[in-house]
């Protein structure tokens, strides 16, 4: 039986909802926006840096680059269409943040140029 007062049996609270899948699947598909990019990050930091790799190594980093990429690409189909579609908005207003953070690194680099300008000048 479950009870509305405080009184409620742990299995009553522990009982999934009907919008527990959601929040499950929301979050579920916002954790795995970031590893779909960091499943290949290995392979592209070798490649940025001109670094070679062969033989065993490469086969392993390809396989687990492969391998987690196809993993994140499958939960996050099955996740289902409204679940992506709401983990997209949450993408999207994350948009803003990160411009203005990287906007006021952009001017404190520049406050910090323009200060070292006028103690060169001034010495």
């Amino acid at each position: 039986m479950r009870g509305d007062g405080p009184h409620q049996s742990a299995e009553a609270l522990a009982a999934p909802g009907p919008g527990s899948a959601k929040a499950l699947g929301l979050w579920m598909c916002t954790a795995l926006v970031p590893y779909l990019f960091c499943a290949l990050a290995e392979l592209m930091i070798y490649i940025k840096d001109g670094r070679t790799i062969v033989g065993e190594h490469l086969r392993r980093t390809v396989v687990l680059a492969t391998v987690a990429f196809a993993y994140a690409t499958w939960a996050v189909y099955g996740a289902g269409q409204e679940v992506v579609f709401y983990g997209f908005l949450l993408l999207v207003l994350g948009v803003p943040v990160y411009v203005w953070l990287k906007w006021r690194a952009y001017l404190l680099v520049v406050k910090t140029t323009v200060l070292q300008g006028v103690k060169t000048c001034r010495n």
